[in-house]
């Protein structure tokens, strides 16, 4: 073995342990947020809203899945602040994840038993309709960004991402902005999810906008 391949085990030897250290950080971060994101649902619609604990496995836990994929993905986006030509991939894979727990628990529980503002009769109202077109729009990007973002510019990567998630805050907030100038009908005064989640969702396009400006 020559004198150079020596020297590039030993930096990959380096390199694997602050790796590893790095993949628990971010999962570390993930599992807080989702936490926390679950607390907040829990308190808001089950001790002061009054939803049943029955409830809880599916719509509370699919509320903390919708905005712990947006908060991760503007941790995902945080390294542009930091003129850094990257973005954090371990943290946008996570809100994948979310996305896709997200998108099928939104599928189950589409009933207006648990969304009567989504129905008219037996049809959908047109801000609802509207809702579920950004979040399939939202899971497009999502999947074509995943299957072809390796060939991309950093540019492309990032405008694609931010995109993803400022459709996804506008698919958060259909249903529930006129909610959101009315505090006094909030529970315990704590802001809905839907705004929660359209503030994250602008975040991220911000922040996208941001570093393409930047890399342009």
């Amino acid at each position: 073995m020559n004198y150079q391949s020596r020297i590039d085990l030993t930096l990959a030897s380096h390199r694997q342990p602050s790796l590893h250290r790095a993949t628990i950080g971010v999962h570390a971060q993930a599992s807080a947020v989702f936490a926390l994101s679950l607390a907040y649902a829990t308190v808001r619609y089950h001790l002061f809203k009054g939803v049943a604990w029955a409830d809880w496995p599916t719509y509370t836990v699919n509320k903390a899945f919708a905005v712990s994929a947006l908060a991760l993905i503007v941790a995902g986006l945080a390294p542009v602040l930091r003129h850094h030509r990257r973005m954090s991939g371990p943290h946008l894979r996570l809100a994948g994840g979310a996305i896709i727990m997200h998108a099928m628990l939104s599928l189950l529980l589409l009933d207006p038993a648990y969304y009567p503002k989504f129905f008219d009769g037996d049809k959908l109202t047109l801000s609802a309709g509207l809702a579920l077109l950004f979040g399939a729009i939202a899971a497009l990007l999502f999947v074509v960004s995943g299957q072809q973002s390796a060939q991309w510019s950093f540019p492309k990567k990032l405008g694609w991402t931010g995109a993803l998630a400022f459709i996804g805050g506008c698919h958060a907030a259909l249903p529930g902005w006129a909610t959101w100038l009315q505090p006094q009908q909030w529970p315990a005064l704590m802001p809905p999810i839907t705004l929660i989640a359209f503030l994250l969702g602008t975040a991220a396009g911000a922040l996208a906008m941001t570093g393409v400006q930047r890399k342009g």
